[in-house]
């Protein structure tokens, strides 16, 4: 994994990783307002946490400013 995601509310988590599915991410859940984030066709870890980061912080922002964390997994 590149980034661990960490959201509030939880019950977002689900339509979260559908969208970085769909933007081309793997992503695994780790727990209940967590989940792992693996860009793959990224290519290096800094270009992937910048990627994720930047879209992760947006659908926050069109979710109406949801609160996100993130975490670079090294």
């Amino acid at each position: 994994m590149d980034v661990i995601v960490e959201i509030d509310p939880p019950d977002l988590l689900p339509q979260l990783r559908a969208e970085l599915e769909a933007y081309g991410c793997s992503t695994e859940r780790v727990g209940s307002r967590r989940c792992g984030v693996l860009h793959e066709q990224a290519d290096n870890v800094m270009e992937a946490v910048s990627e994720i980061a930047f879209f992760v912080r947006a659908w926050a922002r069109s979710q109406g400013g949801v609160a996100v964390r993130l975490q670079a997994v090294v």
